[in-house]
């Protein structure tokens, strides 16, 4: 069965002193919220915006929506196109998290208002940034 999925990309509304904090929270929190709900995915946190890849059950992933768009941590949520997949990107991660890395910020910061503005081709490229993330590392979560 295809998993539903939902990519989106946010500006934070988080003080820059609570950022590693807040972040260490959501990440905490995400993961076994997911769990539980069998959803997996991935979250960058880049020079003050977020993205998120989530896919798993539809019911879940629109639970998962929903709370999100109330989330006050952060606003301008833009819903990036995807299509259902039929195997799972990131199988075994209920959410994969790298950390703040300047690399990341700096690889993220064009495709990011490409993937907003641009073609279905920035949002693969986001997607496959996400991916990278996981590479080579242990699920956790």
């Amino acid at each position: 069965m295809p998993a539903s999925c939902w990519l989106y990309v946010s500006r934070s509304q988080i003080e820059v002193a609570a950022i590693p904090s807040e972040i260490e929270q959501i990440v905490s929190t995400s993961r076994g919220r997911n769990a539980t709900l069998d959803v997996t995915g991935a979250l960058i946190f880049a020079r003050g915006r977020f993205s998120q890849y989530l896919e798993g059950p539809e019911t879940s992933v629109a639970a998962l929506r929903a709370s999100i768009e109330r989330d006050d941590r952060h606003t301008d949520i833009v819903t990036l196109p995807t299509k259902p997949t039929a195997v799972r990107l990131f199988e075994g991660w209920s959410l994969a998290y790298a950390g703040e890395a300047s690399y990341m910020s700096r690889a993220m910061e064009r495709t990011l208002v490409d993937a907003i503005e641009g073609p279905e081709r920035d949002v693969r490229t986001l997607i496959n940034i996400m991916v990278g993330m996981t590479d080579g590392r242990t699920p956790k979560g």
